[in-house]
């Protein structure tokens, strides 16, 4: 008996580790598109065809584009994190990463966008 505890916490913890995704990838496209528009146009030639997909371990949709996309020392990225729809979108560099963050250009259209969609699940 004593051994189906640590199972049953192992299967729970990797249940919670690979989750589905809570959002569509035409959903992220979605907000990507809001996003890229509240940006500098260099980032929406970078990005604007790219396909997203989901990092189940960080619960992040990534646009790759090419990943490593590089100039320089800089490695180009963009990523929105599910859970609110701020996103990382410019370069990190060997020395750290830029912060989740949302353009006031962005915020209120990426609110409504995140708050339709999650009501959407919830209603599944």
């Amino acid at each position: 008996m004593k051994l189906l505890h640590p199972i049953a916490v192992l299967m729970l913890l990797h249940g919670v580790a690979h989750a589905d995704p809570i959002l569509t990838k035409e959903q992220v496209k979605q907000l990507a598109v809001v996003i890229l528009n509240a940006e500098p146009e260099k980032y929406r030639n970078i990005y604007a065809h790219d396909e997203p997909s989901y990092d189940s371990k960080k619960h992040l949709w990534v646009f790759l584009n090419g990943w490593p996309r590089t100039s320089g020392d800089r490695n180009y990225i963009f990523e929105i994190r599910e859970e609110d729809g701020y996103y990382r979108l410019g370069y990190s560099l060997s020395s750290g990463s830029s912060r989740f963050r949302i353009s006031p250009n962005a915020k209120k259209k990426v609110s409504e966008l995140m708050a339709t969609f999650t009501s959407k699940q919830k209603t599944k």
